[in-house]
């Protein structure tokens, strides 16, 4: 491909050397993105990979009013910041229905409707790790212990399922999906809060540094699919191709699925929602998002940007022209990250140096 477009240059055809330029870069070896995309289409013509991404899919959005119910209850008592769910009017800037915008609209709506699209290629990207393992079937003294037994040693004895690989490969996961991630949440942000979140965007890509928060969910889910080969160790080998063996035991999985659906989504949503209230709340002597204000040395990253853009705008109001280009420069920073006179979380981002 190099070769292709140093030729492209030399035959100054601007338009070749665009489109090779373009294929170099999304070529699956330099972009983590195209990567991840490459893995999923393989793995998709995969029967037994997708089959098996498919009903965990099926099974997680089955478990998502356990999500919703976990997000109302540790919600409930939440009285500032961004996540504050109930508001004292029924529609407003930051309200619909008495609902705060971003925690309804963004944080359970939106969110959920991404999961359930992306859950199948989530599964086919985790899943790709361990795919050749998850039919060991348990010897017989583990099979005599029972089901309970079997996935707790899943979770804390079996190797192929190491919380740190788990960790490193949601990293790659996440940061490969990054792009793809910020072009996504942009539109419905503007929508439910008036401007694009970037505190909480950057603080939450450095906190996958720490792997409880990102890797416990994914340790749960794949220890799951380890379990599932139970169920094969309840029938003689011989009879585990036949038809009505294969009926019982993907019924048994599917039911079993379900119910380890539901229990690792409220861990996992019990995580979430406290680091993003963490990250967001607002601490006496911290003031709002005092967590993302500690990490950054008392500033928000939104203020890091527009405070010397409205200084540079404030500067060049008498100059001709050039107070017309910095006066676009901050209206495009305002309208993507905020105003002085956009509500954020409740109370108004102190702009000011003070």
């Amino acid at each position: 491909i190099s070769s292709l477009v140093r030729d492209a240059q030399s035959e100054q055809s601007w338009g070749e050397v665009m489109r090779w330029k373009l294929v170099y870069r999304l070529n699956p070896e330099r972009n983590q993105m195209m990567a991840q995309m490459t893995k999923v289409t393989e793995r998709s013509q995969d029967p037994v990979a997708m089959a098996r991404a498919a009903r965990k899919a099926l099974c997680y959005i089955g478990a998502k009013p356990v999500e919703f119910l976990f997000t109302f209850v540790f919600l409930f008592a939440i009285e500032n910041g961004m996540y504050t769910l109930f508001t004292d009017e029924a529609f407003s800037r930051n309200s619909i229905g008495y609902l705060g915008n971003f925690p309804f609209l963004f944080g359970i709506v939106f969110t959920s409707a991404i999961s359930i699209i992306g859950e199948t290629r989530r599964n086919l990207l985790m899943d790709s790790i361990n795919h050749d393992r998850f039919e060991n079937v348990p010897s017989a003294e583990d099979s005599e212990k029972g089901f309970i037994r079997w996935y707790m040693k899943q979770i804390f004895a079996n190797r192929d399922n190491s919380f740190m690989n788990n960790w490193k490969n949601m990293i790659k996961i996440q940061l490969g999906y990054a792009p793809a991630y910020i072009a996504i949440i942009l539109v419905p942000q503007i929508l439910s809060l008036g401007y694009f979140e970037i505190d909480t965007l950057i603080t939450w890509y450095l906190m996958l540094m720490l792997p409880f928060f990102i890797a416990v969910s994914t340790h749960l889910n794949q220890a799951s699919e380890f379990a599932m080969s139970y169920f094969e160790s309840k029938i003689p080998e011989r009879f585990r191709k036949h038809q009505k063996a294969i009926n019982a035991i993907d019924e048994r999985k599917f039911i079993t699925r379900f119910g380890l659906a539901a229990f690792e989504t409220a861990i996992s949503t019990f995580l979430n929602l406290y680091q993003n209230v963490m990250m967001t709340i607002e601490v006496a002597g911290h003031g709002t998002k005092s967590l993302v204000r500690q990490i950054f040395g008392g500033w928000l990253p939104a203020e890091a940007i527009l405070n010397p853009v409205v200084r540079l705008d404030q500067w060049a109001e008498g100059i001709p022209l050039v107070n017309y280009l910095t006066g676009a420069i901050r209206g495009t920073c305002e309208f993507f990250l905020g105003s002085p006179e956009t509500y954020t979380d409740g109370t108004r981002i102190p702009w000011s140096s003070e």
